[in-house]
């Protein structure tokens, strides 16, 4: 059961990431949730899904250009 020796308080935006609707990805040996890695190198989570459900891109290509030009965050 639920006892104060058994439960950890975390940010709802953590927990969030505990949901099966977060894409979680590896890359460098790092493994973070998409919105946390799209945030890191500088690049619309929502671009991304644009890219890969319209566009058809792969994750990799979705992460790679920005404006036009290749991501130097990601190489």
């Amino acid at each position: 059961g639920y006892e104060p020796g058994n439960v950890e308080w975390i940010e709802l935006k953590d927990q969030s990431k505990n949901r099966s609707m977060c894409i979680f990805m590896e890359y460098n040996g790092k493994k973070l949730c998409l919105k946390d890695y799209c945030k890191a190198i500088g690049i619309s989570y929502h671009t991304v899904q644009y890219r890969r459900n319209n566009l058809h891109w792969t994750l990799e290509e979705s992460l790679e250009i920005i404006d036009g030009r290749s991501n130097p965050k990601i190489k």
